[in-house]
């Protein structure tokens, strides 16, 4: 469940994206079809159909650049997080080479001298 957590948060930031443009595009088509439906029924005492309707697209793609924009920057730091836990590790892992290397070097440096504790 927690191994290779960084390379599921990138993931997740990139399926977080999809979903949000699906949203949006569902978002788009209900509103155009269920406000045109009720605009239509008001159209018919007002006169107005397609301006009715131009606003309909117009806050249906709005509210679907929106969407779309919040689950962009969500992903960003959703992978931002992945991207930091992977150089973490990547970090340690250096160090811990670095500094095993070198302890092993300096305790064979101190078996080979006779020093008295």
């Amino acid at each position: 469940m927690f191994r290779n957590l960084d390379k599921k948060l990138k993931v997740l930031a990139k399926v977080n994206f999809v979903l949000g443009c699906i949203e949006a595009i569902a978002l788009l088509i209900v509103l155009c079809y269920s406000n045109r439906h009720i605009f239509w029924v008001r159209s018919e005492y007002l006169g107005e159909s397609l301006g009715n309707l131009f606003w309909d697209l117009l806050l249906g793609i709005a509210g679907g650049a929106l969407i779309i924009l919040f689950a962009w920057i969500g992903s960003w730091f959703i992978y931002g997080f992945g991207e930091l836990i992977e150089s973490t590790q990547e970090t340690n892992r250096l160090l811990s080479t670095h500094f095993s290397k070198e302890t092993t070097q300096e305790t064979e440096e101190l078996f080979k001298t006779d020093v008295k504790w």
